[in-house]
Order: C-alpha cells, then sequence, then structure tokens
C-alpha cells in the first residue's frame, strides 16, 4: 500500500515538473517573439505600423494646416522705448454756429479780408507818427505790426536771423549812421534788442514776473503792449566788453555810454530813460534803451533833459 501511494507521488510530481517545463519553454518562445519585433527597424510591429497608416492624413489632408502636431508659440511683441512726453495740445474752441447757408451774405470773405486790411492801414496810421507815445498810461494795439521793418547793417551780440534785429526803415537807416560815426571816433557799440511782437513781449514780462514778481518785474520790463519795442522804433545798444549782461546801468559809465548819450540826438535818438526822470517814465534808468523819434525833437529833448512825455505835453500846451 505504501509502495503504491509513492509511485503516485512520484507520477505527480514528475507531471508537475513536465507543466513546469512546458510552460518555461512556452514563456520563452513568446519572450523571443517579442524581442525579435522589437528590435525590428524603426521599433515598430506590424499591427503598430498599420496603426500609424490609419493616423497618417491622406494628399487632402496634407495641404490643410495642422494646428496640433507642432503648436507655435504666440509671438511676443518687443516692448517699444517710451515716448517722450508733450505738453498737452489745447482743445479746440467749440465751433459757433452759423447762418444758413441761404442766409450768408454774398463775398463775405471778401468782405472780412478787407476789413482786417483797412483795419491795418489805420492802425498804421495811427502809430506812423515818429513821435508816437508808448508807454503804461499809453499802451499800443496787440494787432499793429510795423508796416516797413528792415534789418540794419550793424553789429548784433547774437548771431543768426532773429526779428529783434528789425527796426522799421527810417530808424534803421538812423542808426547805421550812427554806429558808423562811432567806429570813426574808435567807439565800439553792439545792438542787442529791436523789434519785438506783442507775443513776444508778454513772454518775456509774464517770465520776469515769475522770478521778481509783477511790482520789480514791472519797473524793469514792458507789459505787453507797453513796450516801445513793439514800434519798430527802439533798440538796445551796449558796449560788448560788458558781459555776461551787457544791458546794465554800468553801461552808461562808460566810454560807448556817454558817448552814445552825447551823440544820439544827431541821428534822431534819445535815451529814452534817462537818469533821475523815474517818476515820469516809470521806469528804471536805462542808458542802452534808445528811441528813434527824429533828429530836431531829438535834440530839444537831450538837450533840455527832458522826458518823451515832457516834449510831447510842452507841444501839447503851446497848441493850447
Amino acid at each position: 500500500m505504501i509502495a503504491l501511494l509513492q509511485e503516485e507521488e512520484t507520477m505527480r510530481n514528475s507531471t508537475l515538473k513536465n507543466l513546469i517545463l512546458v510552460v518555461s519553454i512556452i514563456s520563452i518562445l513568446v519572450l523571443l517573439y517579442f524581442l525579435s519585433h522589437i528590435n525590428k527597424p524603426y521599433g515598430q510591429s506590424s499591427m503598430l505600423q498599420n496603426l500609424i497608416k490609419q493616423s497618417q492624413p491622406t494628399n487632402d489632408e496634407k495641404d490643410k494646416p495642422n494646428y496640433t502636431s507642432n503648436p507655435v508659440e504666440p509671438t511676443v511683441p518687443k516692448p517699444t522705448e517710451p515716448t517722450k512726453q508733450t505738453e498737452p495740445e489745447p482743445e479746440p474752441e467749440p465751433l459757433q454756429p452759423t447762418k444758413p447757408t441761404e442766409l450768408l451774405e454774398p463775398n463775405s470773405a471778401d468782405n472780412d479780408s478787407k476789413e482786417s486790411e483797412e483795419q491795418n492801414e489805420n492802425l498804421n496810421n495811427l502809430y506812423d507818427n515818429y513821435l508816437i507815445l508808448v508807454n503804461k498810461s499809453n499802451p499800443i494795439s496787440k494787432g499793429y505790426n510795423p508796416p516797413d521793418l528792415i534789418q540794419p547793417k550793424i553789429p548784433f551780440n547774437f548771431s543768426g536771423d532773429s526779428p529783434k534785429k528789425l527796426m522799421r526803415l527810417k530808424a534803421a537807416q538812423a542808426i547805421e549812421k550812427l554806429f558808423a560815426k562811432a567806429k570813426e571816433e574808435n567807439i565800439t557799440l553792439i545792438a542787442q534788442s529791436g523789434y519785438r511782437s506783442y507775443q513776444t513781449q508778454e513772454a518775456i514780462f509774464t517770465y520776469n514776473q515769475k522770478r521778481y514778481g509783477f511790482e520789480e518785474a514791472n519797473k524793469v520790463s514792458a507789459v505787453a503792449g507797453q513796450s516801445e519795442h513793439q514800434t519798430g522804433l527802439a533798440m538796445d545798444v551796449s558796449d560788448p566788453s560788458l558781459t555776461p549782461d551787457p544791458l546794465v546801468v554800468a553801461f552808461g559809465e562808460t566810454k560807448s555810454g556817454k558817448w552814445l548819450a552825447a551823440n544820439a540826438a544827431h541821428f534822431g535818438f534819445i535815451i529814452r530813460y534817462p537818469k533821475g526822470k523815474e517818476e515820469i517814465t516809470k521806469y528804471q534808468y536805462e542808458p542802452w534803451h534808445i528811441r528813434y523819434v527824429g533828429v530836431e525833437p531829438a535834440k530839444a529833448i537831450m538837450e533840455n533833459n527832458l522826458t518823451l512825455e515832457e516834449y510831447l505835453e510842452n507841444i501839447n500846451s503851446n497848441k493850447n
């Protein structure tokens, strides 16, 4: 009985070993199969190749853009340099309502042009007098521009073209003769500032007001419309040796300043704001500021130590 049992146990062990051997051989064959396919070119099995072929686009589809296979990163714009800040432009004035077209007067533009020309002509006639008085009590019109401005052939303390080099024709001719005479007598003069428009004078006074305050600024510079420079009959002159600012009271004590005061009248000019007359002129002494009035009036003013205000007052008194 025991021998029979041992024989059955031996058979079972033999069968199990055979089964394990068969399984091992099958496993090795399967492994070799997969290894042999993995080592094929491109590492793709026939099944995988079929799948890949099915996923590849047809010829028609190749022409279509591919939005998924190669995503393109969005282009980021390069930062630009900041632009320079500029002052804000003034807002445009609101448009004024106009009359209906059928009610407009004929040739209204021509009429406006003619009126403007007539106004300018009237202003020119009003200020054509070389004795015109312009001061704090007698302002000149904002719209006045001298009609005959030219640049005299005299030396200036700056180069280039500028309205400051201009004077009215007769005054320009006279100052050329004055500078020529000074040169003959070895006197060195230099011009600095002639004509100024209303707008230029406005800017100058605004600057001085911010710097000194209105009261002090009004002693050394004029409010726009109260400056003789707008007439084109005035010029600031000095000695080039006075630097950095040649327009100083000390000019009156120089050789050039004394010569100018003694000889300006022979050419029709006066020292417009003389020393000791500040209460009348309302401006400080300015030995550099000369004003053209004509030869005879200039001689009468300078020889009698008068201001233009006093001279004109005497003329009016004699008329009455």
